[in-house]
């Protein structure tokens, strides 16, 4: 089961990218972290924790932020082909969602949702993205 600051996957609100970025950078600059693994610290809800961490990284250089970038991309691409395809997304949050929530998630549901907002949000066909499209996403 997750924290307190974790939410359950249908309550996720938009899509995993920003959150999962200001993870990474977060980690990258030993923020500090709950013991769900969320950049939390105790008693702080996740859209105060999101806020924090997106204030905190608004000022970082922009090499500094796309080397982050980078590197948060490359975590995500699994075959390490260059590309993000849907089923390492989903692979990822499948993961990640056991992780918070142990066995009882509901791994369909999660699934389903993560294929629906890559198309919805990154490539409607299904389609391998880019990095560029990766990073245009997330510092939206």
């Amino acid at each position: 089961m997750g924290s307190a600051c974790c939410r359950e996957p249908d309550e996720i609100q938009g899509f995993a990218f920003p959150e999962d970025a200001q993870r990474a950078l977060s980690r990258s600059k030993g923020g500090s972290r709950g013991s769900c693994g969320c950049p939390c610290s105790a008693g702080m809800a996740s859209s105060e924790a999101s806020a924090d961490a997106v204030e905190e990284y608004e000022h970082l250089p922009l090499d500094e932020l796309d080397h982050l970038l980078r590197e948060l991309f490359r975590l995500h691409d699994l075959n390490g082909n260059g590309l993000l395809e849907i089923e390492e997304l989903v692979q990822l949050n499948s993961k990640v969602a056991m992780l918070h929530h142990g066995k009882d998630t509901d791994l369909l549901a999660v699934k389903a949702k993560y294929r629906s907002l890559f198309r919805e949000r990154l490539d409607p066909d299904g389609k391998p993205v880019t990095y560029a499209k990766f990073r245009r996403y997330v510092t939206e």
